[in-house]
Protein backbone atom coordinates (compact mmCIF):
# COMPACT_ATOMS: atom_id res chain seq x y z
CA UNK A 1 0.00 0.00 0.00
CA UNK A 2 1.10 3.30 -1.30
CA UNK A 3 1.77 7.01 0.92
CA UNK A 4 -0.93 8.23 -0.60
CA UNK A 5 -3.23 5.19 -0.15
CA UNK A 6 -2.27 5.28 3.47
CA UNK A 7 -3.39 8.60 3.81
CA UNK A 8 -6.53 8.58 1.91
CA UNK A 9 -7.96 5.12 4.27
CA UNK A 10 -6.65 7.27 7.46
CA UNK A 11 -8.87 10.20 6.29
CA UNK A 12 -11.97 8.04 5.77
CA UNK A 13 -11.36 6.65 8.91
CA UNK A 14 -11.36 10.20 10.31
CA UNK A 15 -14.13 11.21 8.65
CA UNK A 16 -16.53 7.94 9.99
CA UNK A 17 -15.51 8.76 13.71
CA UNK A 18 -15.92 12.58 12.64
CA UNK A 19 -19.81 11.40 11.87
CA UNK A 20 -19.59 9.27 14.71
CA UNK A 21 -19.00 12.00 16.88
CA UNK A 22 -21.63 14.56 15.54
CA UNK A 23 -24.26 11.67 16.53
CA UNK A 24 -23.08 11.05 19.47
CA UNK A 25 -22.49 14.68 20.39
CA UNK A 26 -25.93 15.62 19.44
CA UNK A 27 -24.43 18.44 16.59
CA UNK A 28 -26.30 17.09 13.69
CA UNK A 29 -28.34 20.77 13.11
CA UNK A 30 -25.04 22.92 13.97
CA UNK A 31 -23.11 20.36 11.09
CA UNK A 32 -26.48 20.59 8.70
CA UNK A 33 -26.56 24.43 9.02
CA UNK A 34 -22.93 25.05 8.66
CA UNK A 35 -22.81 22.80 5.32
CA UNK A 36 -25.83 24.63 3.97
CA UNK A 37 -24.41 27.87 5.15
CA UNK A 38 -21.00 27.29 3.42
CA UNK A 39 -22.98 26.17 0.43
CA UNK A 40 -25.45 28.99 -0.32
CA UNK A 41 -22.20 31.25 -0.07
CA UNK A 42 -20.78 29.34 -2.60
CA UNK A 43 -23.63 29.46 -5.07
CA UNK A 44 -24.46 33.28 -4.25
CA UNK A 45 -20.50 33.63 -4.90
CA UNK A 46 -20.55 32.34 -8.29
CA UNK A 47 -23.62 33.81 -9.51
CA UNK A 48 -22.26 37.74 -8.11
CA UNK A 49 -19.20 36.48 -9.89
CA UNK A 50 -21.64 36.24 -13.43
CA UNK A 51 -22.76 39.17 -12.67
CA UNK A 52 -19.42 40.99 -12.72
CA UNK A 53 -18.04 40.96 -9.17
CA UNK A 54 -14.64 39.56 -8.12
CA UNK A 55 -15.19 35.88 -6.50
CA UNK A 56 -13.32 37.02 -3.10
CA UNK A 57 -15.86 39.51 -2.80
CA UNK A 58 -18.67 38.27 -3.70
CA UNK A 59 -18.33 35.77 -1.08
CA UNK A 60 -17.92 38.45 1.51
CA UNK A 61 -21.57 39.82 0.20
CA UNK A 62 -23.01 36.78 0.25
CA UNK A 63 -22.29 35.81 3.56
CA UNK A 64 -22.87 39.36 5.18
CA UNK A 65 -26.52 38.57 3.38
CA UNK A 66 -26.89 35.53 4.65
CA UNK A 67 -26.65 37.07 7.95
CA UNK A 68 -28.68 39.59 7.73
CA UNK A 69 -31.73 37.44 7.00
CA UNK A 70 -30.77 35.02 9.79
CA UNK A 71 -30.95 38.12 12.07
CA UNK A 72 -34.12 39.93 10.70
CA UNK A 73 -35.81 36.18 10.65
CA UNK A 74 -34.62 36.09 14.58
CA UNK A 75 -35.85 39.45 15.08
CA UNK A 76 -39.31 38.47 13.69
CA UNK A 77 -39.61 35.26 15.64
CA UNK A 78 -38.53 37.57 19.16
CA UNK A 79 -41.31 39.88 17.91
CA UNK A 80 -43.50 37.57 17.33
CA UNK A 81 -43.11 35.42 20.37
CA UNK A 82 -43.24 38.87 22.61
CA UNK A 83 -46.05 40.20 20.86
CA UNK A 84 -48.35 36.78 21.47
CA UNK A 85 -47.42 36.55 25.26
CA UNK A 86 -48.48 40.26 25.48
CA UNK A 87 -51.37 41.95 26.09
CA UNK A 88 -51.92 42.68 22.40
CA UNK A 89 -54.14 41.85 19.44
CA UNK A 90 -52.43 38.73 18.91
CA UNK A 91 -52.02 38.11 22.94
CA UNK A 92 -53.08 34.11 24.53
CA UNK A 93 -56.69 35.39 25.78
CA UNK A 94 -57.46 36.33 22.41
CA UNK A 95 -55.66 32.71 20.84
CA UNK A 96 -58.07 31.36 23.36
CA UNK A 97 -61.14 32.95 22.13
CA UNK A 98 -60.51 32.26 18.53
CA UNK A 99 -59.97 28.20 19.54
CA UNK A 100 -63.58 28.36 21.53
CA UNK A 101 -64.92 29.91 18.40
CA UNK A 102 -63.36 27.13 16.19
CA UNK A 103 -64.98 24.52 19.01
CA UNK A 104 -68.25 26.22 18.46
CA UNK A 105 -68.43 26.15 14.44
CA UNK A 106 -67.41 22.56 14.78
CA UNK A 107 -69.86 21.44 17.30
CA UNK A 108 -72.72 22.37 15.35
CA UNK A 109 -71.08 20.66 12.10
CA UNK A 110 -70.33 17.41 14.30
CA UNK A 111 -72.09 14.05 14.85
CA UNK A 112 -73.61 14.13 18.88
CA UNK A 113 -71.61 11.28 19.39
CA UNK A 114 -68.08 13.42 18.59
CA UNK A 115 -69.65 16.91 20.70
CA UNK A 116 -68.97 14.59 23.96
CA UNK A 117 -65.13 15.15 23.63
CA UNK A 118 -65.41 19.00 22.98
CA UNK A 119 -65.61 21.69 25.68
CA UNK A 120 -68.90 22.87 25.82
CA UNK A 121 -67.55 26.62 26.80
CA UNK A 122 -64.96 28.74 26.50
CA UNK A 123 -63.71 28.32 30.23
CA UNK A 124 -63.97 24.27 29.90
CA UNK A 125 -61.65 24.97 26.77
CA UNK A 126 -59.47 27.37 29.30
CA UNK A 127 -59.46 24.95 32.25
CA UNK A 128 -58.55 22.05 29.94
CA UNK A 129 -55.93 23.52 28.15
CA UNK A 130 -54.77 24.98 31.86
CA UNK A 131 -55.04 21.45 33.09
CA UNK A 132 -52.95 20.13 30.21
CA UNK A 133 -50.45 22.86 30.99
CA UNK A 134 -49.92 21.97 34.19
CA UNK A 135 -49.61 18.15 34.08
CA UNK A 136 -46.98 18.56 31.02
CA UNK A 137 -45.11 21.93 32.07
CA UNK A 138 -41.48 19.71 32.88
CA UNK A 139 -41.80 18.33 29.41
CA UNK A 140 -42.59 21.58 27.72
CA UNK A 141 -39.52 23.23 29.80
CA UNK A 142 -37.39 19.79 28.67
CA UNK A 143 -38.63 21.00 24.96
CA UNK A 144 -38.29 24.45 25.58
CA UNK A 145 -34.27 24.01 26.80
CA UNK A 146 -33.97 21.33 23.45
CA UNK A 147 -35.39 23.69 21.24
CA UNK A 148 -33.17 26.86 22.41
CA UNK A 149 -29.89 24.60 22.31
CA UNK A 150 -30.55 23.11 18.67
CA UNK A 151 -31.45 27.19 18.07
CA UNK A 152 -27.68 27.73 19.26
CA UNK A 153 -25.92 25.02 17.82
CA UNK A 154 -27.31 25.98 14.70
CA UNK A 155 -26.00 29.88 14.70
CA UNK A 156 -22.62 28.21 15.43
CA UNK A 157 -23.23 26.18 12.78
CA UNK A 158 -24.12 28.87 10.14
CA UNK A 159 -20.75 30.80 11.50
CA UNK A 160 -18.80 28.15 11.33
CA UNK A 161 -19.75 27.15 7.51
CA UNK A 162 -19.27 31.51 6.60
CA UNK A 163 -16.03 31.00 8.03
CA UNK A 164 -14.88 28.33 6.39
CA UNK A 165 -16.63 29.75 2.62
CA UNK A 166 -14.52 32.65 3.40
CA UNK A 167 -11.31 30.27 3.85
CA UNK A 168 -9.10 30.91 1.08
CA UNK A 169 -7.70 27.25 -0.78
CA UNK A 170 -6.38 28.77 -3.97
CA UNK A 171 -2.92 29.12 -3.46
CA UNK A 172 -1.57 25.88 -1.16
CA UNK A 173 0.18 26.78 2.35
CA UNK A 174 3.60 26.31 3.23
CA UNK A 175 3.95 23.93 6.16
CA UNK A 176 5.88 24.99 9.04
CA UNK A 177 8.34 22.07 10.63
Amino acid sequence: MTQAQRCEVAAWILAAMGLVGVIQLRLLAALLAGLLAFELVEIAAARLRHAGMRYSVGRIAALVILWLIIAVLVLLAVLGLLALLNDRSESLPLLMQKMADVVDTARSQLPDWAQAYLPSNSQELEDAAATWLRTHAGELQTAGEHILRMFVQILIGVVIGGMIALADYSRPRQLVR
